[in-house]
C-alpha cells in the first residue's frame, strides 16, 4: 500500500529504541477462517469485544480491518478490536504508538486506543475502565488515502490487553465530510449523518522507548495463535464422535429478556450432559443432542436473547481461567449461529473462577465450578 507521511505526530526527544512491538500479527497478515463460510473471517490474536465483528478485508496490497466507528442513525452503533500485549506495558515507562489508517468520505476528529488489565467482552467499553490514549487527527487528512499518525504516551498502569476504536459518546463524536460540496449534495437524500463512518487500519505499533524487563513474547504469541484455532471450520461440522470425559462438567444458562413477561419462561435453563476434555473447548457430536434443545427453546421463544457465560474452578494461572471458559462458551455460540440463530440475540461472558457454586477442595466441587 502507499502511505502518506506522518500525520499528527507528538514529536517528544526520547531518543530511537529498537524495541520489538508489543503486538501480535500487527499487520492482519495472519488468518484465521470463518466458521460458518469459506473465506477469511478474521486475524489472528484479534478479537471483538462483542458478537458484533469488525471487518476483515483481502486487496492485492495486503490485509487490514476496518471498524466503524460512529453511526448517527442508529446511536452507539461502533465496532472494536482487541488484543493481549505480547508484554505488559510497565507504570511509569514511556511508549510510542504508530498505526496507518484510510478515512472513508467522513471525517472524525478522534479515534483511540484504550490499554486494560483485562479483555473487554461488552458491546461498548468504558473509557474510564484502563488507559485511554486518543488520536485526534490533524487538518491535514486526506479522505479514502492511506496515511500514518504516531503519538508517544507514558504509561499508567501495568496493562495487559489493547482495544481500538472510538471511545466517545456520540453526542462528543465529531464528525464533519470532507468535501463540503458532497455534503450538500449528500443533504438533499439521506445527508452523511445517517451514514455509518467506518475507517480502515493496518500496521500497528506499540513499542517501549525506555529499558523495560525483558519477558517471554513468543510464548504469548504462540498461545494468543492457538487460541485463534477456535475459529477453524473443523469443529463446526457435524464432528466425528471423540474421545471426552464421560461425566458432564459444564450447564448452560439462559437469561432472560428483562424488557418481556417471564412468567412462563424459565429464568434459567440447564442443559446437563455438555462435557470437556480437561483444557478442551471444542463442541463434539456428544454435545449436540443438548445443544439442539436450546435450539428448538430460542425457536420457540423467538423474542429471547440469552447470555452465554463461561465459568471454571481454581485450578491453573487466573488469566487462562478466564479465557477457557469463555471459548467454551464462543463454541456453543459458533454452533448456534450454524443453526440460524442470530448472533443478535445473544451474548457471551468469560467470568474464569470468580463466581463458583461448590468448593474447589474436591474433584465434584471443581466439576460443578466447571460450567457454561
Amino acid at each position: 500500500m502507499k502511505y502518506l507521511p506522518l500525520l499528527c505526530c507528538l514529536f517528544l526527544n526520547f531518543g530511537t529504541t529498537n524495541a520489538q512491538n508489543l503486538l501480535a500479527n500487527p499487520d492482519f497478515e495472519d488468518i484465521n477462517f470463518c466458521h460458518k463460510y469459506d473465506e477469511n473471517c478474521s486475524p489472528k490474536a484479534w478479537r471483538s469485544t462483542s458478537p458484533k465483528l469488525f471487518g476483515y478485508h483481502k486487496t492485492n496490497s495486503g490485509r487490514f480491518i476496518s471498524l466503524k466507528l460512529y453511526n448517527k442513525a442508529r446511536a452507539n452503533d461502533k465496532k472494536y478490536a482487541q488484543t493481549e500485549l505480547l508484554c505488559p506495558l510497565e507504570t511509569g515507562k514511556n511508549y510510542t504508538l504508530k498505526l496507518k489508517f484510510r478515512p472513508g468520505e467522513i471525517r472524525i476528529e478522534e479515534f483511540g486506543l484504550l490499554f486494560r488489565t483485562e479483555f473487554s467482552y461488552v458491546e461498548h467499553p468504558d473509557i474510564t475502565a484502563g488507559q485511554y490514549v486518543p488520536i485526534k487527527l490533524s487538518k491535514d487528512v486526506v479522505a479514502e488515502q492511506w496515511q500514518a499518525v504516531e503519538v508517544h504516551f507514558q504509561a499508567k498502569l501495568d496493562a495487559k490487553f489493547v482495544v481500538l476504536g472510538n471511545f466517545l459518546e456520540d453526542k462528543n463524536t465529531q464528525v464533519a465530510p470532507f468535501d463540503p460540496k458532497a455534503h450538500k449534495k449528500a443533504k438533499r437524500g439521506y445527508g452523511y449523518v445517517s451514514k455509518s463512518i467506518q475507517y480502515a487500519f493496518d500496521d500497528i505499533e506499540i513499542r517501549c522507548l525506555d529499558s523495560v524487563e525483558i519477558c517471554n513474547m513468543e510464548s504469548t504469541r504462540t498461545r494468543l495463535y492457538f487460541d485463534s484455532i477456535r475459529h477453524s471450520m473443523e469443529h463446526l461440522k457435524i464432528p466425528e464422535i471423540v474421545a471426552v470425559t464421560a461425566d458432564p462438567i459444564d450447564t448452560f444458562s439462559i437469561l432472560p429478556n428483562p424488557t418481556t413477561d417471564t412468567l412462563d419462561i424459565p429464568k434459567k435453563i440447564i442443559l446437563q450432559d455438555l462435557s470437556y476434555s480437561s483444557n478442551e473447548w471444542k463442541i463434539t457430536a456428544i454435545d449436540i443432542p443438548e445443544l439442539e434443545k436450546l435450539i428448538t427453546w430460542m425457536q420457540a421463544n423467538e423474542d429471547r436473547r440469552i447470555r452465554i457465560t463461561g465459568h471454571t474452578d481454581n485450578v491453573g494461572a487466573a488469566i487462562d481461567n478466564l479465557q477457557l471458559p469463555r471459548n467454551r462458551a464462543l463454541g456453543v455460540f459458533d454452533y448456534l449461529r450454524t443453526r440460524n440463530i442470530s448472533a443478535t440475540r445473544m451474548e457471551v461472558e468469560g467470568k474464569g473462577e470468580t463466581t463458583p457454586v461448590s468448593d474447589n477442595d474436591t474433584a465434584l466441587g471443581k466439576k460443578l465450578n466447571s460450567r457454561v
